[in-house]
């Protein structure tokens, strides 16, 4: 019995801002991530990594081993983002605390502020949680919803 898709009406919708920085010598990339009537600001890795497109995706919640409780972004199927890697396959992009972009290498993370002075992405454990409260709570390869890109 397969599942129905039409029940998961969750969505959380990441905007990109075009604001970069500089920090460690990576480049990061700012934007916001609204869930629900929350705004979370978001950093991302910039540079020639991967990025989730435009588009609306599954997540399903698991638990990585160096990362916790992470969203992972469907990779692949109707509902996937479908972006290669250079070696083959499609990539593993997560949603995932984080300070800095160095921290993060396709994958997207959330916090409740940016400190811009030092280009350092703040609560960003607390707003994983808050998010993961959102999708009803963390449950181990749960089904949780949709991230849609604009």
């Amino acid at each position: 019995m397969g599942i129905d898709l039409s029940k998961l009406t969750q969505e959380i919708v990441l905007t990109r801002t075009g604001v970069t920085f500089n920090k460690n010598n990576v480049i990061g990339k700012r934007g916001n991530l609204t869930v629900g009537n929350v705004v979370f600001e978001t950093i991302e890795r910039g540079g020639n990594y991967v990025s989730l497109p435009t588009g609306r995706f599954l997540l399903t919640m698991t638990k990585d081993a160096s990362r916790g409780q992470v969203f992972i972004v469907q990779p692949d199927g109707t509902f996937g983002h479908n972006v290669p890697t250079l070696s083959g396959g499609k990539a593993g992009i997560m949603i995932h605390s984080a300070d800095t972009p160095d921290d993060l290498t396709g994958c997207l993370a959330p916090g409740k502020s940016f400190d811009a002075a030092n280009g350092t992405l703040l609560q960003s454990s607390s707003a994983m949680t808050d998010i993961f409260n959102f999708f009803g709570g963390f449950g181990e390869t749960k089904l949780a919803g949709w991230i849609k890109v604009e």
